[in-house]
């Protein structure tokens, strides 16, 4: 057998995985942001109409600002979990304790973190309220489930919660790639503390940035998991793009509009890939 079959024979499992559950329901999805789909009749093509009107409708413009804001998860999961890999590093031999502590919401599924924070974040009987009351901090008891925008930064915590062992263990492994001659040619030239981890460790973890900023920044414009667990009964005007578009299809049996947002979400997200690319590489 040839080198060039071997190479097939093990890449076609996979290809063909990724033909049929991936790029075969993404061109049907395309396909039916364009049509106009009814349980009497066949599909109507209607042409750019479910992109126009989704332009003008009010729930999906909310959708967008609400995702948009969503994003603000990102530069400061970036941040924690960097900082948490930096002490990380130096932890010593209590290291792989504190690696085993910071991983454990990685590995809670996000249906029973959603439980756990909406047992401390209830209004009437959650731990956290209980706490600001105690303290006098509050004197009636703080909606972070039900009132709009605390409900979404309540989401918005539990993904911070949820993605800073992850990312920090990316952040880890960048940190320990970069040689230790680098580092020590630095302090001998005088860089110490914060000018050493401007000036010799951040440029050489962009690459790691990069990535981490960008699988941040798709996962905050997907998010779903959360929202539906904290806020399932919230109104359109407090969701984001991923829950209108499951209301839209699932819900309201909307399945030209939902397709079409998709598409839109997809395109989104491949905007905002490179435009994080380019910012990286142009500094």
């Amino acid at each position: 057998m040839s080198r060039r079959s071997t190479i097939v024979m093990f890449l076609a499992p996979a290809g063909i995985f990724l033909i049929l559950f991936t790029a075969v329901p993404f061109l049907e999805v395309i396909r039916m942001s364009f049509e106009r789909h009814s349980f009497v009749r066949e599909p109507a093509w209607v042409g750019l109409e479910h992109y126009l009107r989704l332009l003008d409708d009010p729930s999906a413009l909310a959708a967008l600002g609400n995702s948009l804001i969503y994003l603000l998860v990102t530069p400061v999961v970036i941040l924690l979990s960097l900082g948490l890999a930096l002490l990380l590093r130096s932890a010593g031999r209590s290291s792989a304790t504190l690696r085993l502590i910071t991983f454990l919401p990685v590995l809670t599924p996000m249906v029973v973190a959603g439980i756990i924070w909406r047992w401390v974040f209830q209004e009437d009987v959650g731990l956290f309220n209980a706490m600001l009351l105690a303290s006098g901090a509050v004197s009636t008891p703080v909606p972070w489930l039900t009132s709009y925008p605390l409900n979404l930064a309540t989401a918005m915590s539990l993904t911070v919660w949820k993605g800073l062992g992850y990312y920090g263990l990316i952040f880890l492994a960048g940190l320990t790639a970069i040689p230790k001659e680098v580092e020590e040619s630095a302090e001998l030239e005088g860089a110490v503390g914060w000018m050493k981890f401007w000036h010799v460790i951040l440029p050489m973890m962009r690459p790691t940035v990069i990535v981490a900023s960008i699988i941040s920044g798709i996962a905050a414009l997907k998010v779903f998991d959360e929202l539906y667990v904290l806020s399932p009964h919230a109104p359109a005007a407090q969701k984001t793009i991923m829950p209108l578009i499951y209301q839209m299809a699932f819900v309201d049996l909307r399945y030209g509009p939902a397709a079409a947002l998709s598409v839109m979400l997809f395109l989104g997200l491949l905007a905002l890939s490179v435009l994080q690319m380019r910012m990286w590489r142009d500094e």
